[in-house]
């Protein structure tokens, strides 16, 4: 019995992987392709969004329900404020102390030559 020859099969089977190859590259990079672990986290964070949403007009109906809502809001936009200010200072001192041990590097550097 003979042999039978396939000359378009090699081609084929190397067309077929780089094919594949290339529809997986574009599908993560392109369509919108994840992998589990991010569909999860996607999901998560989508339903945290929704339960913030459905709640957010029951708890300010209670907020503004109680008798010193006023001054309970006042305290609110005060406390956003003071954390803002607080993230300000935190950047502000990180910046700080790197530009001290900088300075201190580049003093000691300068006192071994």
């Amino acid at each position: 019995m003979a042999k039978k020859s396939y000359p378009w099969l090699k081609p084929g089977i190397w067309g077929a992987v780089v094919g594949a190859i290339v529809i997986m590259v574009v599908g993560f990079w392109q369509f919108g392709w994840v992998l589990g672990s991010k569909a999860d986290q996607m999901a998560r964070d989508r339903a945290s969004t929704a339960v913030a949403e459905a709640l957010a007009p029951v708890c300010a109906a209670k907020l503004f329900a109680q008798p010193d809502a006023p001054a309970r809001v006042a305290d609110l936009k005060n406390f956003g404020r003071i954390m803002n200010n607080a993230n300000l200072s935190r950047k502000a001192v990180g910046q700080w102390r790197l530009s001290r041990t900088l300075r201190t590097i580049s003093s000691r550097q300068n006192a071994q030559k």
